[in-house]
């Protein structure tokens, strides 16, 4: 054991609390990804969640259609059919899954469907929360 290394320290915005509780650092799970490594916590073995680039991909073949739909049909959001709902909703769970994992395109996206109201209550204020944490991560139309 070496004693020289000193403690290992990471910033909260660095680490991410798996469904089993257990809190990993990002960036080590991304790199065990990209080995090939199967998605389970090391401590447990229960599965990780998806990654943020994967979960961002996944919101943004579903939202894709629906904005298709929504502008072809006028431009209002409030005349989804109970179907498209559910498929918002899957598009924002996607996403905020990806931007609680520091995915700066999926946290800006949130504040611009907070702003307009695009399947969620248009507010301003969770708006500005969305873009306040994509400009920290360097996303240029955001700050």
């Amino acid at each position: 054991v070496r004693s020289d290394l000193g403690p290992i320290s990471f910033s909260s915005a660095d680490c991410c609390t798996s469904p089993c509780s257990h809190t990993f650092h990002v960036p080590c799970a991304e790199g065990l990804r990209s080995f090939g490594i199967n998605q389970v916590c090391p401590m447990c073995r229960a599965e990780l969640p998806p990654g943020p680039e994967q979960l961002f991909e996944q919101g943004c073949r579903l939202y894709l259609p629906l904005l298709q739909l929504v502008e072809r049909s006028g431009g209002s959001w409030a005349q989804l059919t109970t179907t498209q709902r559910r498929t918002m909703d899957k598009v924002i769970g996607a996403w905020k899954g990806a931007a609680k994992q520091g995915h700066a395109e999926a946290q800006f996206n949130l504040g611009v469907m907070y702003e307009k109201g695009q399947g969620v209550p248009q507010s301003d204020k969770e708006a500005a929360v969305w873009w306040r944490k994509a400009a920290d991560q360097g996303q240029v139309d955001a700050q």
